[in-house]
């Protein structure tokens, strides 16, 4: 891009008036020149008009000591966005019939990529947490949250605009909205040593193996990814080039009785590619993968030899019962496994380490 001379338009004094790398460039005095010698050349541009992106947040909540010591917090937590980074195709074509040129703002150019602060999102939830230390030895804590997340665009750095034109086709659950999570962790020193309720008389080689252990735990579970069914092609004839037009839906995906497997997440005849000239009916992750579950597991002692020398022996297993969790099924019409999930998380993942203080 080059920015003329102040004189060179008199209505906006020094603001951008040309355009490029285009040959010839495109101008206020000549807009639409003829098409150039080779292909159109893409170019990015960036709103002259944004804003600054804000957050907004608001919550209230009760807290409440119950019998036996334990803890009880309930709260509404609520959030949004305004003025976030959307990233999309200008200089589509409109949806109708006939060659995409024609249709085109700029008619002798492709798509330009843009980036704008016009996008927004909102966030509520319900957040519940209940604690207590059930003995000197052992503190457990356990937290939900129900929740809903809304916006038009979840990744400033990728596309997932369907149509310029109309941004708000484009709101749905955010790509990271996970409705229900359930958190349980846990601290438990093991009374076994010296001191201890078993083994206070141990003899001190014996205490030094046994004594001082310490395990904790975190036990995740909550509900699968969204993901949106694509129909892999341009069947608006709009000249988008980011792939990311939505198919049609005929019918529920997930009927009651359904089996839900590996090969068929979902029934794959509920969608199909829309017809030409037209915007796919089914919305914006609309649909969700195979729920998340996950227990990590840790055990650390301390040697001592000395009061100031101690040698740390720490084990750390991350998805201790190598738990199968799957990724979200392909979801594209033009993909040969349509509705078959093909990856999956990590399996289990076991470390342990040596640390010697003093």
């Amino acid at each position: 891009m080059r920015r003329p001379n102040s004189s060179s338009h008199p209505l906006c004094g020094g603001c951008l008036t040309t355009i490029g790398p285009y040959n010839p460039p495109l101008s206020y005095s000549n807009p639409f020149p003829k098409p150039p010698v080779g292909p159109p050349t893409p170019t990015f541009t960036i709103n002259l008009d944004n804003r600054n992106p804000y957050a907004l947040e608001w919550n209230f909540g009760v807290e409440q000591l119950l019998p036996r010591d334990w803890k009880l917090s309930v709260n509404y937590v609520g959030a949004g966005g305004r003025h976030l980074v959307l990233v999309t195709e200008e200089n589509v074509a409109v949806i109708g019939p006939g060659p995409i040129a024609d249709r085109r703002p700029v008619h002798n150019t492709g798509s330009i990529g843009n980036r704008e602060n016009t996008g927004n999102s909102n966030y509520n939830s319900l957040q519940a947490k209940v604690e207590k230390n059930l003995t000197s030895s052992l503190t457990f804590l356990n937290s939900f949250t129900w929740s809903r997340s809304l916006d038009i665009h979840s990744d400033a750095n990728s596309n997932s605009i369907q149509y310029t034109y109309n941004k708000r086709l484009s709101y749905g659950p955010s790509d990271f909205n996970v409705p229900l999570i359930n958190v349980t962790s846990f601290v438990y020193y093991l009374p076994v040593g010296r001191g201890k309720a078993f083994g206070s008389s141990l003899p001190r080689a014996l205490d030094l193996l046994l004594g001082g252990w310490q395990t904790s735990g975190i036990v995740t579970l909550r509900s699968g990814l969204p993901f949106s069914i694509y129909s892999g092609i341009d069947n608006a004839n709009i000249g988008s080039t980011s792939n990311v037009m939505l198919g049609d839906i005929v019918k529920t995906p997930v009927p009651s009785g359904f089996d839900q497997n590996r090969a068929h997440w979902f029934d794959t005849s509920a969608f199909k590619t829309p017809a030409l000239n037209t915007i796919g009916t089914s919305s914006r992750n609309m649909m969700r993968g195979p729920s998340y579950q996950n227990v990590d597991f840790s055990a650390m002692t301390n040697f001592m030899f000395t009061e100031q020398l101690r040698l740390q022996f720490r084990a750390e297993m991350f998805n201790l019962f190598n738990h199968t969790n799957f990724g979200t099924p392909a979801n594209r019409l033009t993909d040969p496994n349509f509705g078959a999930i093909l990856s999956a998380l990590p399996s289990r993942d076991v470390q342990f380490g040596l640390k010697l203080l003093w």
